[in-house]
């Protein structure tokens, strides 16, 4: 977590003022999904972990195992609980075993063995905070993770056009997102402002390039490979907000999972497609239906959370 605090302090005729600068900014920064498990335990359970009472040090995957079977499995079989149809799974999230003891003092053991490793940095481009911005590209750089750029609106492109140039000649962003009003806005004052022209320029400075066409669908580019996906299903919009994000989401998930470009663009339309049938940001669970069903139609593979919501008509 990290703290600004800026103060300016003048001294005239042995008198000092402390000139207080704006409100601090404060940032915490977790690098892992992480799931917490609460129990209250007596001694015996604290003297038989590694480490020392009352610390929070990390743990190898094997010893959060035996943590998790003494205070859960066991304590359940000393009462005649029947866990014959228990079944342990291996997860992808880092999980942290917090111990409390009589007197209300707390044993951390956390474990990160397991976590996903962070792949995709995602921004919106903002001329706000943008020295914030560019650290966190170097850093994401610096640690192997791909950058995802979305334009955000036409009136931050019209506008701050200059600084979001420069930064996708940098080289940094592996992936760019506009939308068509934001397509013409990055090439404007070019011959050819359209949105093809937009993603072959994004192509050349990005190794995947997307513009969306609401109605329309959307075209992407990676390296030679062009796609051009119509919208997916008769999804007339109630209201637009959380397209892009929608759609950028179903992108990423299938570039995660290493399906085509093509493929990808479908997700991502039944993504979008998704969240403008009904008013508001959030997918409803008929509208997760929709999605998936939209999915199974165009012989996408469904999420395995996908049984949250039947796909049953």
């Amino acid at each position: 977590m990290g703290v600004e605090i800026q103060r300016k302090i003048k001294k005239e005729n042995a008198m000092t003022d402390v000139v207080a600068a704006a409100a601090p900014v404060i940032l915490g920064l977790q690098p892992s999904a992480l799931v917490d498990h609460v129990a209250r335990v007596d001694c015996s359970l604290l003297s038989r972990i590694p480490g020392e009472p009352g610390g929070s040090f990390p743990v190898a995957a094997e010893e959060l195992k035996f943590v998790l079977r003494s205070l859960f499995i066991d304590n359940l079989s000393s009462y005649k609980v029947d866990l014959s149809r228990l079944r342990l799974k291996n997860g992808h999230t880092a999980q942290c075993v917090c111990l409390v003891d009589d007197l209300g003092n707390r044993t951390m053991r956390p474990c990160l063995a397991s976590a996903v490793k962070v792949q995709w940095l995602v921004l919106r481009y903002s001329i706000f905070n943008i020295e914030v911005i560019q650290a966190a590209i170097k850093i994401a750089k610096q640690e192997g993770v791909s950058v995802s750029l979305d334009l955000a609106s036409f009136e931050m492109v019209r506008k701050f056009r200059l600084p979001l140039l420069q930064l996708l000649e940098s080289g940094s962003i592996d992936l760019c997102f506009a939308n068509e009003d934001e397509a013409s806005e990055l090439l404007s004052g070019e011959d050819n402002a359209d949105p093809e022209s937009a993603l072959e320029f994004l192509a050349k400075h990005c190794r995947w390039a997307v513009v969306t066409l609401g109605s329309k669908g959307c075209i992407a580019k990676h390296g030679e490979e062009i796609a051009r996906v119509p919208a997916i299903g008769e999804s007339k919009a109630v209201d637009a907000t959380g397209a892009g994000d929608l759609f950028a989401s179903g992108f990423l998930y299938g570039l995660v999972k290493g399906l085509s470009l093509e493929e990808c663009c479908k997700i991502g339309s039944c993504s979008g497609g998704s969240v403008i049938r009904s008013l508001g940001g959030e997918v409803t669970p008929e509208n997760w239906q929709w999605m998936y069903k939209q999915m199974q139609t165009k012989g996408l593979s469904v999420p395995d959370h996908g049984n949250l919501y039947s796909c049953q008509s």
